[in-house]
């Protein structure tokens, strides 16, 4: 999608094959199953990806709840967020959602390498959050916010005096970056000094940074800033993606 050239598609889809995960089956055929029960159409996939080959996956399902749990505790090292939940009694219903997600979310100590001034430009809007590698370099993985507006123009005066030239390394990761997703959204920013260390929640780890925001849980103004490394990160072995979907 980023880079359409017929040319980089034909060597990516060699070099990385995609698959497509099915979950759910709405039609067959002309038949439209949106009002069967989730049982039913559940079967019905089956039937349906038994015939086919590769790149058609299903994905794993279960009734037995400690099977479940066990899934919940396998899947993050595969990348899923978690588990989900159906009825089986229920329809399919446009527009609402009639299921239950269960994520998991996990917490790390992280260093504030800058922050944001909120759209009000008065007090603060986010902090930018830096994790160390093993060569000492602080690279940006996230922001966090969701401070109470009395607390965010206490923090702004905190932070601006930390202001620095810069915080994260020349050749690590860094916030601010445009992309193709940044729709032309003011994305500057005021580096500080590496001091603060804050703990924060979240639910997954993508490309060696936050997938989500986070949720900010506490200051750690007991915490060695060097302390705030990318071991924290590091998840029990598990299976792959490939090993927990259905072939």
């Amino acid at each position: 999608r980023v880079h359409p050239a017929a040319s980089r598609i034909e060597r990516l889809s060699a070099e990385t094959p995609a698959c497509l995960v099915a979950f759910d089956l709405l039609a067959r055929e002309g038949e439209d199953l949106r009002d069967r029960p989730f049982a039913e159409r559940r079967e019905r996939l089956v039937a349906l990806l038994a015939g086919l080959a590769e790149p058609w996956r299903l994905t794993p399902s279960t009734e037995d709840v400690e099977t479940a749990r066990r899934w919940f505790e396998e899947f993050e090292a595969a990348g899923c967020d978690g588990i989900v939940a159906k009825r089986r009694d229920r329809r399919y219903v446009e527009g609402k959602r009639e299921l239950l997600k269960v994520k998991r979310r996990r917490s790390v100590d992280a260093v504030v390498g800058g922050y944001r001034l909120h759209k009000q430009g008065d007090r603060l809007g986010s902090l930018l959050l830096g994790l160390y590698d093993e060569d000492g370099a602080m690279h940006f993985v996230g922001h966090t916010s969701g401070f109470p507006g009395e607390q965010r123009v206490a923090l702004l005066a905190e932070f601006s005096a930390l202001a620095a030239e810069d915080s994260f390394g020349e050749e690590a990761r860094r916030p601010g970056a445009e992309s193709r997703w940044s729709g032309g959204r003011d994305t500057s920013w005021t580096p500080v000094r590496p001091e603060i260390v804050v703990e924060v929640s979240y639910d997954q780890i993508s490309g060696g940074r936050f997938r989500h925001a986070t949720r900010f849980e506490r200051f750690r103004r007991d915490k060695d800033p060097a302390e705030c490394t990318f071991d924290q990160l590091s998840r029990d072995d598990g299976p792959g993606f490939s090993d927990i979907i259905e072939r």
